[in-house]
């Protein structure tokens, strides 16, 4: 869409919603319709519905939900010197995607977030910035080139989302960390984390020793002599040693 020839002076977009013509008085990207009070967003020469999510999780329950995510990954370690903020991240949204569980695309430079699109599913609200408290990140891309990357079709309906996440860095075991969190559903992505507890680890790995030590003990009574007994054991003896090495590598 282009803005209306008519009045060079004021150039005029209409509303992706009712059609009105929107006046450009500046180059503020966030507006609003003054015919059907819808959210819009300026959007390479055209305006595209905006809207927002709400955050389910305030700041204060940040740290709680990253010990819980580290602990879904196994990760027990103490963490300390935990700061966390609400931004909210642009999305393209499409319709086809709405409620579903797609991995949805972040206007930020085409990087995209393992988030699921049900958590904010009937939750969108017209883009208010006054209820919107916290960083508001512009987008990087325009919506079309999101509808490109995100293989959607021409027709279907797409709108700028901003979806509130919190950006967490964290102290663990002498080392900085960062971490997104979602503030709807705690869910989380990191690119690097703590080394894993080794816990689960030690637990497999005690039981393999004692079914290998049984099996030594079995096969020693069973056989007649120790040398013939040593001839049979050496292949369990070589899958013990070879699965101790395993563990070692995990833990590294």
């Amino acid at each position: 869409m282009t803005s209306d020839p008519s009045n060079a002076a004021n150039p005029r977009l209409p509303c992706p919603q009712c059609g009105a013509a929107i006046t450009l008085a500046d180059d503020q990207p966030f507006r609003s319709c003054e015919h059907c009070s819808a959210t819009l967003f300026l959007d390479l020469g055209h305006f595209v519905l905006h809207a927002y999510v709400a955050p389910r999780l305030d700041v204060r329950s940040a740290p709680g939900a990253l010990q819980r995510f580290l602990k879904s990954a196994e990760i027990t370690a103490p963490v300390s010197e935990v700061r966390a903020e609400l931004v909210y991240l642009p999305f393209a949204v499409f319709a086809r995607y709405e409620g579903t569980g797609s991995v949805l695309l972040t206007l930020l430079g085409g990087r995209s977030l393992p988030f699921d699109a049900r958590a904010f599913s009937g939750a969108l609200e017209p883009y208010d910035r006054a209820k919107a408290r916290g960083t508001i990140l512009e987008p990087e891309l325009t919506l079309e080139e999101g509808r490109t990357l995100a293989g959607a079709a021409p027709e279907d309906q797409g709108r700028l989302v901003h979806v509130p996440f919190h950006q967490i860095r964290y102290s663990c075991a002498g080392r900085s960390y960062r971490a997104v969190l979602s503030a709807l559903d705690g869910s989380g992505h990191a690119e690097v984390l703590p080394p894993a507890s080794t816990a689960s680890l030690d637990r497999s790995y005690a039981a393999w020793a004692a079914a290998a030590t049984l099996v030594f003990l079995l096969e020693a009574a069973a056989l007649p002599s120790a040398s013939v007994a040593m001839a049979m054991m050496a292949p369990t003896i070589l899958f013990f040693w070879w699965f101790l090495a395993g563990v070692q590598r995990a833990n590294r």
